[in-house]
């Protein structure tokens, strides 16, 4: 009875938002300017209870709660959306059946009845996977290549089973990647860059899942490659050759433009050893091996990688020392940005700035690692926004300001230049998980 009744309650609060919501579609639609939802309605009180996974797409965030409730909110931009223009999502529980214990997105799939608003025109890019406590992979979005896993390349408004048995699952773009309890890592969904490990004279995209390595503990991946941790520490990459760290240099008008055949690496090689921890963007790779050190590869012709300087880094360089978290998210086109948090809880952030998701201050963008915060146990990064939770379990966030934390800025295309805090004392996760 105690749970209907709660229940109840989330679903009035859920109708209360959807009413807020369709108001601010209604107003973007016609390019006026709406205030931040959390000058009306405090966030603690839309979103109950507390957090035990938090993830952030292109403009919407999800949060997992201990009874495993998956809830999104945020806001999907672009003319391209129905010929809507802009729309405000409310707070809402995504409908997965089961106990959800982790979700990765790409882009902004939403998945909690706004149908009309998520079958883009021109856009690949937006799909999500939750994993539930048993094991079972659920996949909504975008399917166009195939990301989604189900055999088929239609669009998906609603979550659906695709796998079991999956312990970790990373989305990136029209791609996807899951290792399964026994270690298996699987791949679908777009290979342009032979990500799936095979080569064909024309790129292709498959929509069921390929075993792709065996002894894998962690992975993640970028549209153009993959990374994977084995049991023994070592890391492997493959897919585009100049993002693996192999001695592969090309110029700039070479990096995505060269033959199919030239510019793919489809069988798994050897990068490095002693790695615990990974990221992989657009054409750069970071690792951070068991001493700390973070280690930068790749394209860094606007000094992406944090050395400082730019071109490209054809082999593993070393970055910072005392690194135990590393993220990395895309405003567009090579344009990155990096976060790492240190042992002595140091934020560090770099990389592109158009919309303050350095949290520097300003909109300038950085090739060096600068500090931000302390206190700091694990950062979440988005297209555009960046999330942090501290020592006391409170989250803060800053960048493009579509993710209705607390700001009297306008919504649309303005951000935080610096942290504000979202929700105090609210995220109770292990810190130590290494699905992030």
């Amino acid at each position: 009875m105690k749970n209907k009744i709660i229940t109840g309650i989330k679903r009035i609060l859920i109708g209360i938002g959807v009413c807020t919501g369709i108001l601010a579609a209604i107003i973007l639609a016609f390019g006026l300017v709406v205030t931040d939802l959390a000058e009306r309605h405090e966030f603690s009180d839309i979103l109950p209870g507390s957090i035990t996974h938090l993830a952030l797409g292109n403009t919407l965030a999800f949060a997992v709660q201990p009874d495993g409730e998956l809830w999104s909110w945020g806001m999907i931009i672009g003319e391209d959306v129905m010929q809507r223009g802009n729309h405000v999502f409310p707070m809402g529980i995504v409908d997965i059946p089961g106990h959800v214990i982790y979700v990765s997105t790409a882009g902004s799939p939403g998945g909690h009845g706004e149908d009309i608003f998520l079958n883009y025109a021109a856009n690949n890019y937006n799909h999500a996977m939750a994993i539930t406590a048993d094991g079972g992979l659920y996949a909504w979005g975008v399917n166009r290549q195939g990301q989604l896993g189900n055999g088929t390349y239609s669009f998906r408004p609603r979550p659906e089973r695709v796998m079991d048995n999956v312990v970790s699952v990373s989305t990136e773009f029209a791609a996807t990647i899951a290792i399964t309890a026994d270690g298996v890592l699987y791949g679908w969904g777009d290979n342009n860059r032979g990500q799936l490990g095979c080569i064909t004279t024309t790129p292709f995209s498959s929509n069921t899942p390929v075993q792709l390595m065996t002894d894998v503990v962690a992975a993640s991946n970028s549209h153009i490659h993959v990374l994977a941790i084995r049991e023994d520490g070592t890391l492997w990459g493959w897919g585009n050759a100049a993002a693996l760290g192999v001695g592969i240099i090309m110029h700039e008008s070479e990096f995505e433009h060269r033959s199919f055949e030239d510019n793919v690496h489809p069988t798994p090689i050897k990068i490095m050893e002693d790695v615990v921890a990974i990221a992989a963007s657009t054409a750069n790779s970071f690792a951070i091996t068991s001493d700390g050190t973070l280690w930068g590869w790749g394209r860094n012709w606007h000094g992406w990688p944090g050395n400082g300087e730019r071109g490209v880094v054809p082999f593993p360089i070393p970055i910072m020392e005392n690194a135990v978290q590393v993220a990395t998210g895309q405003w567009g086109q090579g344009l990155l940005h990096t976060a790492v948090v240190t042992a002595d809880g140091g934020l560090y952030t770099w990389g592109y700035n158009i919309m303050g998701q350095l949290g520097v201050g300003d909109r300038v963008s950085r090739n060096t690692p600068q500090r931000i915060m302390d206190d700091i146990v694990r950062v979440f990064v988005g297209r555009a926004s960046m999330m942090a939770v501290d020592t006391d379990g409170r989250i803060w966030t800053w960048g493009r300001d579509t993710l209705a934390q607390p700001s009297s800025a306008p919504r649309a295309f303005s951000g935080n230049l610096r942290p504000a805090l979202l929700l105090d004392g609210r995220v109770m996760f292990d810190i130590n998980s290494a699905s992030d």
